[in-house]
């Protein structure tokens, strides 16, 4: 994890949702990467999001993970760079 690129707080409005903008922006964000991994954080359930990331070769590392000062639950997941 020492050589990861985080992604964090991507959001797509509800009216452009399920139309494969959330992936185009994960795909460019993640494009030409020097990095060996990308790494990010969700709400720890069956989002959209979460389904999403999934499909796109994401997978958990660590489930029912709760930041410091917060009470939700989150999944933080990752996979190698660059996507194919």
């Amino acid at each position: 994890m020492g050589h990861a690129f985080e992604l964090a707080e991507i959001h797509v409005h509800p009216d452009y949702q399920s139309k494969g903008v959330g992936r185009a922006m994960i795909t460019t964000l993640c494009a030409g990467r020097r990095e060996r991994s990308a790494v990010l954080s969700t709400h720890d359930q069956p989002t959209a999001a979460r389904h999403l990331y999934a499909s796109m070769g994401f997978s958990d590392l660590l489930t029912r993970f709760i930041f410091p000062g917060g009470s939700e639950e989150y999944a933080i997941a990752g996979r190698p760079l660059p996507l194919t």
